[in-house]
Protein backbone atom coordinates (compact mmCIF):
# COMPACT_ATOMS: atom_id res chain seq x y z
CA UNK A 1 0.00 0.00 0.00
CA UNK A 2 2.80 2.82 0.97
CA UNK A 3 4.46 1.68 -1.90
CA UNK A 4 2.05 3.15 -3.93
CA UNK A 5 2.24 6.32 -2.41
CA UNK A 6 5.46 8.81 -2.58
CA UNK A 7 6.08 10.26 0.67
CA UNK A 8 5.37 14.03 1.39
CA UNK A 9 7.22 15.93 4.76
CA UNK A 10 5.45 19.01 3.45
CA UNK A 11 3.04 19.61 6.70
CA UNK A 12 0.49 20.75 4.49
CA UNK A 13 -0.15 17.51 2.65
CA UNK A 14 -1.42 14.48 4.16
CA UNK A 15 -0.21 11.01 3.21
CA UNK A 16 -2.75 8.56 1.35
CA UNK A 17 -0.81 5.71 3.11
CA UNK A 18 -1.54 7.37 6.54
CA UNK A 19 -5.46 7.68 6.04
CA UNK A 20 -6.71 5.09 3.74
CA UNK A 21 -6.81 1.30 3.42
CA UNK A 22 -7.10 -0.65 0.23
CA UNK A 23 -10.84 0.20 0.25
CA UNK A 24 -9.98 3.93 1.54
CA UNK A 25 -8.07 3.75 -2.10
CA UNK A 26 -10.42 2.43 -4.47
CA UNK A 27 -12.87 4.73 -3.10
CA UNK A 28 -10.40 7.40 -3.17
CA UNK A 29 -9.59 6.72 -6.82
CA UNK A 30 -13.01 6.39 -7.66
CA UNK A 31 -13.60 9.97 -6.43
CA UNK A 32 -10.91 11.37 -9.17
CA UNK A 33 -12.32 9.69 -11.68
CA UNK A 34 -15.60 11.24 -11.52
CA UNK A 35 -14.20 14.70 -10.88
CA UNK A 36 -12.22 14.04 -13.97
CA UNK A 37 -15.51 13.21 -15.97
CA UNK A 38 -17.13 16.04 -14.62
CA UNK A 39 -14.82 18.52 -15.60
CA UNK A 40 -14.44 16.72 -19.21
CA UNK A 41 -18.04 17.31 -19.12
CA UNK A 42 -18.21 20.96 -18.18
CA UNK A 43 -16.14 21.62 -20.63
CA UNK A 44 -18.08 20.10 -23.34
CA UNK A 45 -21.44 21.81 -21.96
CA UNK A 46 -19.46 25.28 -22.15
CA UNK A 47 -18.14 25.09 -25.62
CA UNK A 48 -21.45 23.34 -27.01
CA UNK A 49 -23.24 26.06 -25.82
CA UNK A 50 -20.58 28.65 -26.98
CA UNK A 51 -21.00 27.04 -30.61
CA UNK A 52 -24.69 27.73 -30.33
CA UNK A 53 -25.01 31.16 -29.24
CA UNK A 54 -21.47 32.47 -31.19
CA UNK A 55 -23.87 34.01 -33.94
CA UNK A 56 -26.31 35.62 -31.02
CA UNK A 57 -23.13 37.27 -28.96
CA UNK A 58 -21.55 38.77 -32.48
CA UNK A 59 -25.11 40.15 -33.51
CA UNK A 60 -27.07 41.35 -29.84
CA UNK A 61 -22.99 42.12 -28.28
CA UNK A 62 -20.61 43.41 -30.88
CA UNK A 63 -22.86 44.42 -33.45
CA UNK A 64 -24.53 47.52 -31.49
CA UNK A 65 -22.58 50.31 -29.43
CA UNK A 66 -20.79 49.43 -26.53
CA UNK A 67 -23.01 49.27 -23.39
CA UNK A 68 -22.15 48.71 -19.55
CA UNK A 69 -24.30 44.75 -20.00
CA UNK A 70 -21.30 43.99 -22.11
CA UNK A 71 -19.01 43.80 -19.55
CA UNK A 72 -21.07 41.73 -17.12
CA UNK A 73 -21.57 39.36 -20.60
CA UNK A 74 -17.50 39.06 -21.48
CA UNK A 75 -17.00 38.38 -17.78
CA UNK A 76 -19.55 35.50 -17.49
CA UNK A 77 -18.35 33.97 -20.74
CA UNK A 78 -15.26 34.10 -21.28
CA UNK A 79 -14.25 33.62 -17.34
CA UNK A 80 -15.88 30.21 -16.11
CA UNK A 81 -14.53 28.98 -20.10
CA UNK A 82 -10.88 29.71 -19.22
CA UNK A 83 -11.14 29.00 -15.60
CA UNK A 84 -12.93 25.45 -16.91
CA UNK A 85 -10.12 24.81 -19.33
CA UNK A 86 -7.31 25.56 -16.43
CA UNK A 87 -9.02 22.68 -13.98
CA UNK A 88 -9.24 20.28 -17.37
CA UNK A 89 -5.22 21.46 -17.82
CA UNK A 90 -4.34 20.77 -14.25
CA UNK A 91 -5.89 17.59 -13.86
CA UNK A 92 -4.50 16.33 -16.67
CA UNK A 93 -1.15 17.76 -16.59
CA UNK A 94 -0.05 18.29 -12.88
CA UNK A 95 2.25 15.25 -11.48
CA UNK A 96 3.12 14.72 -7.66
CA UNK A 97 3.18 18.28 -7.00
CA UNK A 98 1.39 19.46 -4.08
CA UNK A 99 2.47 22.86 -3.21
CA UNK A 100 1.21 23.39 -6.24
CA UNK A 101 -1.86 22.00 -5.59
CA UNK A 102 -2.51 23.59 -2.28
CA UNK A 103 -2.25 27.46 -4.12
CA UNK A 104 -4.50 25.53 -6.40
CA UNK A 105 -7.23 24.63 -4.29
CA UNK A 106 -7.38 28.24 -2.90
CA UNK A 107 -7.06 29.55 -6.28
CA UNK A 108 -10.26 27.18 -7.23
CA UNK A 109 -11.50 28.63 -3.99
CA UNK A 110 -11.80 32.45 -4.72
CA UNK A 111 -12.39 31.66 -9.37
CA UNK A 112 -15.73 31.25 -8.95
CA UNK A 113 -15.94 35.14 -7.47
CA UNK A 114 -15.78 36.87 -10.87
CA UNK A 115 -18.30 34.03 -12.45
CA UNK A 116 -20.53 34.17 -9.17
CA UNK A 117 -20.54 38.02 -9.39
CA UNK A 118 -21.44 38.65 -12.42
CA UNK A 119 -24.58 36.23 -12.49
CA UNK A 120 -25.65 38.10 -9.72
CA UNK A 121 -25.18 41.60 -11.09
CA UNK A 122 -27.61 40.40 -14.29
CA UNK A 123 -30.19 38.96 -12.14
CA UNK A 124 -29.76 41.88 -10.23
CA UNK A 125 -30.41 44.39 -13.21
CA UNK A 126 -32.89 42.66 -15.02
CA UNK A 127 -34.76 42.95 -11.52
CA UNK A 128 -33.89 46.51 -11.39
CA UNK A 129 -35.63 47.27 -14.91
CA UNK A 130 -39.28 45.03 -13.91
CA UNK A 131 -39.82 47.62 -10.99
CA UNK A 132 -39.16 50.71 -13.16
CA UNK A 133 -35.40 51.42 -12.51
CA UNK A 134 -36.23 52.81 -9.37
CA UNK A 135 -33.35 54.28 -7.07
CA UNK A 136 -34.74 52.47 -3.59
CA UNK A 137 -35.22 49.02 -4.91
CA UNK A 138 -31.65 49.23 -6.83
CA UNK A 139 -30.43 50.00 -3.00
CA UNK A 140 -31.82 47.46 -1.29
CA UNK A 141 -30.71 44.88 -4.12
CA UNK A 142 -27.44 45.46 -3.88
CA UNK A 143 -27.41 45.28 -0.41
CA UNK A 144 -29.04 42.21 -0.62
CA UNK A 145 -26.58 40.97 -3.26
CA UNK A 146 -23.36 41.95 -1.14
CA UNK A 147 -24.68 40.31 1.82
CA UNK A 148 -25.36 37.64 -0.62
CA UNK A 149 -21.71 37.94 -1.93
CA UNK A 150 -19.89 38.56 1.35
CA UNK A 151 -21.35 35.63 2.88
CA UNK A 152 -20.36 33.05 0.17
CA UNK A 153 -17.32 34.57 -0.30
CA UNK A 154 -16.49 34.25 3.71
CA UNK A 155 -17.01 30.62 4.05
CA UNK A 156 -15.52 29.08 1.03
CA UNK A 157 -12.23 30.65 1.93
CA UNK A 158 -12.66 29.51 5.72
CA UNK A 159 -13.10 26.05 3.51
CA UNK A 160 -9.70 26.61 1.19
CA UNK A 161 -8.19 27.74 4.10
CA UNK A 162 -8.55 24.28 5.66
CA UNK A 163 -7.87 21.85 2.42
CA UNK A 164 -5.10 19.64 2.50
CA UNK A 165 -3.67 17.35 -0.50
CA UNK A 166 -4.12 13.91 -1.13
CA UNK A 167 -0.72 12.00 -2.18
CA UNK A 168 -2.16 10.34 -5.22
CA UNK A 169 0.06 7.20 -7.15
CA UNK A 170 2.45 8.23 -9.36
CA UNK A 171 1.05 7.05 -12.28
CA UNK A 172 -2.05 9.39 -11.86
CA UNK A 173 -2.42 13.45 -12.55
CA UNK A 174 -4.39 16.17 -10.85
CA UNK A 175 -4.77 17.68 -7.65
CA UNK A 176 -7.60 15.78 -5.06
CA UNK A 177 -8.45 18.00 -1.87
CA UNK A 178 -8.84 16.78 1.49
CA UNK A 179 -9.97 17.94 5.30
CA UNK A 180 -13.05 19.25 3.63
CA UNK A 181 -14.39 21.33 6.67
CA UNK A 182 -18.28 19.61 7.72
CA UNK A 183 -20.16 23.23 7.17
CA UNK A 184 -19.10 23.60 3.88
CA UNK A 185 -22.38 22.89 2.10
CA UNK A 186 -23.46 25.82 3.93
CA UNK A 187 -21.34 27.88 0.85
CA UNK A 188 -24.75 27.23 -1.08
CA UNK A 189 -27.29 28.65 1.61
CA UNK A 190 -26.99 32.47 1.19
CA UNK A 191 -26.95 31.88 -2.25
CA UNK A 192 -29.93 29.59 -2.52
CA UNK A 193 -31.87 32.43 -0.60
CA UNK A 194 -30.63 34.96 -2.54
CA UNK A 195 -31.76 33.45 -6.13
CA UNK A 196 -35.33 32.53 -4.59
CA UNK A 197 -35.99 35.77 -3.59
CA UNK A 198 -35.21 37.30 -6.82
CA UNK A 199 -37.63 34.66 -8.43
CA UNK A 200 -39.71 35.68 -6.01
CA UNK A 201 -39.93 39.49 -6.73
CA UNK A 202 -39.68 38.77 -10.36
CA UNK A 203 -42.30 36.71 -10.36
CA UNK A 204 -44.44 38.79 -8.34
CA UNK A 205 -44.05 42.05 -10.59
CA UNK A 206 -44.53 39.76 -13.75
CA UNK A 207 -47.98 38.50 -12.48
CA UNK A 208 -49.02 42.25 -11.32
CA UNK A 209 -47.63 43.59 -14.49
CA UNK A 210 -49.68 41.30 -16.87
CA UNK A 211 -53.03 42.12 -14.99
CA UNK A 212 -52.31 45.75 -15.19
CA UNK A 213 -51.96 45.34 -18.61
CA UNK A 214 -54.16 43.74 -21.53
CA UNK A 215 -55.28 40.05 -21.51
CA UNK A 216 -52.72 39.00 -23.36
CA UNK A 217 -48.88 39.28 -21.79
CA UNK A 218 -46.37 41.65 -23.84
CA UNK A 219 -43.64 40.02 -25.77
CA UNK A 220 -40.43 41.35 -23.62
CA UNK A 221 -42.29 40.80 -20.54
CA UNK A 222 -43.47 37.31 -21.64
CA UNK A 223 -39.72 36.52 -22.13
CA UNK A 224 -38.35 37.85 -18.68
CA UNK A 225 -40.77 35.71 -17.04
CA UNK A 226 -39.91 32.54 -18.84
CA UNK A 227 -35.98 33.45 -18.42
CA UNK A 228 -36.44 33.85 -15.12
CA UNK A 229 -38.33 30.26 -14.72
CA UNK A 230 -35.97 28.77 -16.12
CA UNK A 231 -33.39 30.02 -14.81
CA UNK A 232 -34.47 29.50 -10.95
CA UNK A 233 -35.94 26.11 -12.35
CA UNK A 234 -32.48 25.10 -13.64
CA UNK A 235 -29.99 26.90 -11.02
CA UNK A 236 -32.42 25.58 -8.21
CA UNK A 237 -31.86 22.04 -9.49
CA UNK A 238 -27.65 22.71 -9.27
CA UNK A 239 -27.55 24.68 -5.97
CA UNK A 240 -29.79 21.79 -4.54
CA UNK A 241 -27.41 19.23 -5.91
CA UNK A 242 -24.32 20.58 -4.60
CA UNK A 243 -25.78 21.37 -1.17
CA UNK A 244 -27.43 17.72 -0.83
CA UNK A 245 -24.00 15.95 -2.07
CA UNK A 246 -21.91 18.66 0.05
CA UNK A 247 -23.94 17.86 3.51
CA UNK A 248 -24.22 14.30 2.72
CA UNK A 249 -20.28 13.76 1.45
CA UNK A 250 -18.58 16.81 1.32
CA UNK A 251 -14.92 14.83 1.30
CA UNK A 252 -16.16 13.00 -2.53
CA UNK A 253 -18.30 15.64 -3.94
CA UNK A 254 -16.54 19.07 -3.45
CA UNK A 255 -14.83 19.63 -6.65
CA UNK A 256 -17.32 17.44 -9.09
CA UNK A 257 -20.05 19.13 -8.47
CA UNK A 258 -18.87 23.10 -7.56
CA UNK A 259 -17.42 23.09 -11.41
CA UNK A 260 -21.30 21.79 -12.63
CA UNK A 261 -22.71 24.90 -10.57
CA UNK A 262 -20.06 27.10 -12.02
CA UNK A 263 -20.86 26.22 -15.54
CA UNK A 264 -24.65 25.91 -15.15
CA UNK A 265 -25.04 29.56 -14.45
CA UNK A 266 -22.39 31.13 -16.84
CA UNK A 267 -24.29 29.45 -19.48
CA UNK A 268 -27.90 30.35 -18.13
CA UNK A 269 -26.58 34.13 -17.34
CA UNK A 270 -25.05 34.92 -20.77
CA UNK A 271 -28.73 33.24 -22.22
CA UNK A 272 -30.19 35.64 -19.58
CA UNK A 273 -28.85 38.97 -21.53
CA UNK A 274 -28.81 37.66 -25.12
CA UNK A 275 -32.38 37.04 -25.15
CA UNK A 276 -33.53 39.97 -23.38
CA UNK A 277 -30.90 42.03 -26.24
CA UNK A 278 -32.62 39.74 -28.86
CA UNK A 279 -36.25 40.62 -27.43
CA UNK A 280 -35.57 44.18 -27.22
CA UNK A 281 -34.86 44.50 -30.87
CA UNK A 282 -38.00 42.60 -31.59
CA UNK A 283 -40.49 44.37 -29.74
CA UNK A 284 -39.20 47.71 -30.14
CA UNK A 285 -41.39 49.10 -32.58
CA UNK A 286 -44.44 48.39 -29.88
CA UNK A 287 -46.15 50.77 -28.41
CA UNK A 288 -46.50 48.14 -24.95
CA UNK A 289 -45.16 50.09 -21.61
CA UNK A 290 -43.74 46.55 -21.14
CA UNK A 291 -41.55 46.91 -23.81
CA UNK A 292 -40.68 50.61 -23.79
CA UNK A 293 -39.78 49.65 -19.96
CA UNK A 294 -37.83 46.17 -20.35
CA UNK A 295 -35.70 47.61 -23.97
CA UNK A 296 -33.70 50.32 -21.58
CA UNK A 297 -31.53 47.20 -20.15
CA UNK A 298 -29.92 47.47 -23.49
CA UNK A 299 -29.76 51.13 -23.67
CA UNK A 300 -26.68 53.25 -22.41
CA UNK A 301 -29.71 56.04 -21.44
CA UNK A 302 -32.28 53.54 -20.35
CA UNK A 303 -32.10 55.19 -16.71
CA UNK A 304 -32.64 58.37 -17.56
CA UNK A 305 -35.43 57.73 -20.17
CA UNK A 306 -37.16 55.19 -17.48
CA UNK A 307 -37.43 58.12 -15.58
CA UNK A 308 -38.68 60.26 -18.05
CA UNK A 309 -41.59 57.43 -18.84
CA UNK A 310 -42.68 57.38 -15.12
CA UNK A 311 -42.67 61.13 -15.06
CA UNK A 312 -45.51 61.33 -17.84
CA UNK A 313 -47.45 58.83 -16.83
CA UNK A 314 -50.55 60.19 -14.57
Amino acid sequence: MTSLVSSISDPSTIDLGSMYELDGLVSLLDDYRLARYMFILCLALIIYDYCLTFHDEIKYMFGRRFVWTKLLFLLNRYWPLTFILMDNAVLALVTGSNKFCVVWFYFFAFATFPAHFSIGAILVARLHVMYGCRPKILFWLCAVFALELTSATAIIGVVAYNLRVVTLPPSYTGCVPTNIAHYAWMYWLPIATFETTLFTLAFAKSVAIARSESHTVPYVMAVLLRDSVAYFGCAAVVIFVNLVAWYLASQRMFCPFLSSAFTMRSILGCRLLLNIHKAHLDARDSASPISTVIGRFSSANWLHRMREQDLAQP
